[in-house]
């Protein structure tokens, strides 16, 4: 008989400790410590050309920009173009081919999405077109060496590029403004996002 007690008491005590843990994980807020590491993108210019073609009446002059033309952000995510404007009265339009190399120095792979182009000075319109080439994971590129400044681009540019950590990719722009009185400064940045977006 006082065994069947204690046997009762023991069983309820049970079914009693069971509802109230039951009772309080359905009705209390269960909170998680996690930690998310995010990591960054780090796309950097690391090497450019500019080349200025003037068009004039019936033909284009086109010539390499110096250095004192031109500067990179501090970040390197960006070039900046100075003094670009063309100074013939018969002025039409400035065409310039910008070409850049663009170093992965993140821990993620990243997508080339766009170019945003941001031109200072008076002109009715401008339009860029870009082409990417890559990836490439030689570190001793060297495409400048035998640019033509009148039309750098050569065959086999991708639509769409994804850069691993450590490689690299070519971005060339051509950038045709149309009635420019002054162009005072371009800066020209490209685009990335996540290789998964």
């Amino acid at each position: 008989m006082v065994m069947n007690r204690l046997a009762t008491y023991l069983a309820m005590s049970v079914v009693l400790l069971s509802i109230s843990v039951s009772y309080s994980m359905y009705f209390d807020t269960l909170k998680a410590n996690v930690y998310v590491d995010i990591a960054d993108l780090d796309m950097d210019i690391t090497c450019y050309k500019v080349c200025k073609c003037c068009c004039h009446c019936c033909c284009c002059h086109c010539h390499r920009l110096d250095r004192s033309h031109t500067s990179l952000s501090s970040d390197n995510s960006s070039l900046e173009i100075y003094d670009v404007g063309c100074p013939c009265p018969c002025f039409n339009k400035l065409v310039l081919w910008v070409g850049m190399i663009i170093k992965n120095n993140g821990e993620l792979p990243a997508k080339f999405k766009d170019v945003n182009v941001s031109i200072t000075g008076s002109y009715s319109s401008y339009k860029v077109t870009h082409f990417i080439y890559g990836p490439f994971s030689n570190h001793t590129l060297h495409p400048w060496s035998s640019v033509n400044c009148t039309n750098p681009c050569v065959p086999g540019h991708n639509s769409t590029l994804v850069v691993d950590p450590g490689h690299r990719m070519i971005l060339w722009m051509k950038i045709v403004v149309q009635n420019a009185d002054v162009v005072d400064k371009v800066v020209i940045t490209p685009i990335f996002t996540p290789w998964n977006t």
